[in-house]
């Protein structure tokens, strides 16, 4: 998601979060991935979901950060839907006089997402049998 509620401008993983080292959420992420994947001795892959207001920032973040020491290949991005914004009442809202107002359909949707967009096939292929799920949210 976006950052904006944050007073951010930019998706809320890249926000530093860390008090001490100013960290960002997908920097933690990245490293508590490699680490596990040292640990047990496998590289372990971890799924971003993004959205179509940051998905290209989300990407170039990671790349401009060498992907937080993991191999490109143990990361995989996904994109979720955008949905009409509705008021209480079920109206829409409009972006202009001849456009609907859309947005992110949000976190319910991801594993629908991960799902459509071919990763659960690309990860079974790869040997992953499980996966854990964290829900991001400010």
């Amino acid at each position: 998601g976006q950052g904006s509620r944050l007073g951010y401008d930019g998706p809320k993983g890249c926000f530093p979060i860390s008090n001490v080292k100013g960290k960002t959420l997908f920097q933690i992420f990245a490293e508590k991935t490699l680490c596990a994947g040292q640990l047990y001795g496998v590289p372990l892959s971890l799924a971003i979901m993004t959205s179509s207001g940051n998905h290209q920032q989300t990407v170039d973040f990671f790349k401009e950060h060498n992907f937080f020491g993991l191999d490109p290949d143990q990361i995989d991005f996904f994109m979720q839907d955008d949905l009409p914004f509705l008021d209480r009442k079920g109206d829409m809202f409009l972006k202009s006089p001849d456009e609907i107002a859309k947005g992110p359909s949000g976190n319910g949707t991801a594993l629908k997402f991960f799902f459509d967009s071919g990763l659960w096939e690309k990860w079974n292929r790869k040997g992953i049998k499980y996966a854990g799920f964290i829900m991001v949210d400010n």
